[in-house]
């Protein structure tokens, strides 16, 4: 059946899925799902919108299972690079359906987000077991490289779905999506080898802040409350170990230098009265580290983003005029 000729209410693309898909390739296939899921988003009925959600994702779910059924017998079946990659076409199949569905995809993402997030801790400890073993050089191997590419699959799933929370899944998402996201990504970072740390930590981490940043909660950046401790936690993972990577010179780990500036940038925004919490040293750091960004001469984006963090600060902060500068403070 032609995609064109899906109404709303027809069933038929979705139900002949199975014979359509066997004789399609990869990106055939994901282009397919992402199309079914802007006929799906059509559907203005709410509790139809989510039997057709979980219709459409009916054969990827089936394999996902079938996956973590061999992993609790076997929990080394995960870093076979077969498994890899089915693991890899479900998630692309779940990403490319959460970007064209948006909200109305939330009832599949609870479903997988559990497990996903434990099968990106075991193979993470995987990655640095390896890594620790057999030195930086194994990050180029296949097996590695595979399972790197499967994290940052994860990650941008992630970061898609959360995009897409509505109001009514915020408490959710605040309560249990990101205490279990960020205490399973954050510790794998800060302790990976940097050539295997992942830039898509530092932009989900972003978009971690620019959603809580939208509640309606008055107190909701208080000392004490969760949204707080999140940023805190953010920060206590990410910051120093990102810096120890990018300080060196102006070239290497280009992406986790946006990333880091632009969690810098929408943290500022967001809520620089955490940051402004912090101790001196901290938030000395966290400025010289702006600075930082104006040098990358030959980088306009670094420059862009550095000069609208720097303009934010300069709304809401009033600093000493010291003569400390950012190489006194910082080794560079």
């Amino acid at each position: 059946y032609p995609l064109c000729a899906l109404a709303v209410s027809d069933e038929r693309p979705i139900d002949a899925l199975p014979m359509t898909i066997k004789d399609l390739q990869d990106s055939q296939t994901f282009l397919l799902y992402e199309c079914l899921g802007d006929a799906v988003k059509a559907e203005s009925n709410p509790h139809t919108q989510a039997k057709l959600v979980q219709k459409l994702m009916t054969i990827p779910n089936n394999n996902w299972c079938q996956i973590t059924v061999l992993a609790q017998h076997n929990v080394a079946e995960l870093a076979k690079p077969d498994r890899v990659k089915h693991l890899r076409h479900i998630i692309t199949i779940n990403y490319r359906v959460a970007k064209s569905i948006g909200k109305g995809f939330f009832i599949q993402f609870s479903r997988m987000f559990e497990t996903a997030m434990n099968i990106y801790a075991v193979q993470a400890a995987h990655i640095r077991e390896q890594v620790q073993r057999g030195g930086p050089n194994t990050a180029s191997n296949y097996e590695i490289r595979l399972l790197l590419a499967y994290k940052t699959d994860v990650l941008k799933w992630l970061q898609e779905c959360m995009k897409h929370i509505s109001p009514n899944d915020m408490q959710v998402f605040r309560d249990k999506v990101i205490p279990q996201t960020l205490k399973t990504v954050l510790p794998d970072y800060q302790s990976s080898h940097p050539t295997t740390r992942n830039p898509w930590v530092l932009s989900l981490c972003a978009e971690v802040i620019e959603r809580i940043g939208n509640l309606n909660d008055r107190n909701q950046w208080a000392p004490d409350s969760p949204s707080s401790r999140f940023v805190e936690q953010i920060f206590e993972h990410t910051f120093h170990c990102t810096l120890d990577m990018i300080r060196k010179n102006m070239e290497d780990f280009t992406e986790h230098r946006l990333n880091f500036f632009q969690l810098i940038r929408v943290t500022n925004r967001t809520c620089f009265q955490v940051i402004f919490r912090m101790n001196k040293e901290k938030i000395d750091t966290v400025v010289q580290s702006v600075m930082w960004a104006f040098q990358h001469l030959e980088k306009k984006r670094f420059r862009r983003r550095g000069f609208r963090s720097w303009r934010r600060c300069s709304r809401t902060w009033s600093f000493p005029t010291s003569g400390t500068t950012f190489s006194s403070s910082i080794s560079w």
